[in-house]
């Protein structure tokens, strides 16, 4: 079932992390510095936004889908901690930061969230459905 409410809160959240690779992150020397020139933040955005869009094919496997989207809010909170580790770690100041990198990944986590607690219900009514019978 893909058309789920789920599944649309899965593919925002995934349009959010990916888009996190473009935004700036501040200016060093009138030089723009995004989340791109760091290895770790690129490598767990594309990470997380691919296991976003996994999750959304798992929908015939529930308590698989439950888990990989628990992961998938693990991998969200890492990479806001990664963001910001890059960001105030930077050899050089930074000398206009951007906050704007710190908004795409909350806005996953929520939506990872939302969509957890809509496959968990799913499952809670499909057991209440089995008891039933």
């Amino acid at each position: 079932m893909i058309q789920r409410i789920q599944s649309i809160y899965l593919f925002l959240a995934t349009l959010f992390l990916l888009a996190t690779l473009f935004l700036p992150i501040g200016n060093i020397n009138s030089e723009s510095v995004n989340v791109l020139t760091n290895i770790y933040t690129t490598i767990l955005s594309i990470l997380s936004g691919g296991i976003a869009l996994i999750a959304i094919f798992l929908f015939n496997n529930r308590k698989l889908q439950i888990k990989v989207i628990g992961g998938l809010v693990f991998l969200c909170l890492a990479l806001l901690l990664s963001i910001a580790i890059f960001q105030f770690a930077l050899p050089n100041p930074l000398t206009a930061v951007s906050y704007l990198p710190y908004i795409t990944p909350t806005v996953a986590l929520i939506f990872s969230i939302l969509a957890l607690k809509g496959v968990k219900a799913d499952e809670k009514l499909v057991r209440s459905m089995d008891r039933l019978r």
